[in-house]
């Protein structure tokens, strides 16, 4: 599987997020029978990524949920568009109920994430890197913008 090279999945609720990380699975056994090899660290960064990124789709967007996953010089390229023009925010942890962990997980995962808000919704864009440091050096970059690249404040 060459570098740039994209596949794309919609994907449809309840079931959404276990289909999301069925598709990375066998994007990861694809790309390791083409020369490519997934790190074990990097697989399971990557389908927690994938299962926020498409759950937070479900619960909050509903509709049309597209995953692509692809492979960049960066890393492991994981892109959800959903239905909703309202960006992904930080929210402090709920201990006692649900909620508030997945955002900052994703960006902590992640080695850039980008949101870009366009006419049909949103796509949130997520680089999970194929060889990993302490997690300490990932940086935190979380960009926003709209489809028209003028970033959002």
């Amino acid at each position: 599987m060459a570098a740039g090279a994209f596949q794309t999945y919609d994907l449809h609720a309840p079931h959404a997020p276990a289909r999301a990380r069925q598709h990375l699975r066998r994007f990861a056994r694809d790309a390791a029978a083409h020369g490519t090899g997934i790190s074990d660290e990097a697989q399971t960064d990557a389908a927690l990524v994938v299962s926020e990124l498409v759950d937070n789709a479900v619960r909050h967007a509903g509709g049309t949920i597209t995953l692509a996953l692809g492979l960049t010089p960066d890393g492991l390229s994981i892109e959800v568009s959903d239905e909703s023009a309202v960006p992904p925010s930080l929210h402090p942890p709920d201990w006692a109920g649900e909620g508030g962990f997945g955002w900052g997980l994703v960006t902590r995962l992640s080695s850039h994430v980008t949101v870009t808000l366009h006419a049909r919704g949103k796509t949130i864009h997520a680089c999970v890197p194929l060889l990993h440091g302490p997690a300490s050096t990932r940086p935190e970059k979380v960009r926003t913008s709209r489809s028209d690249s003028a970033p959002l404040e």
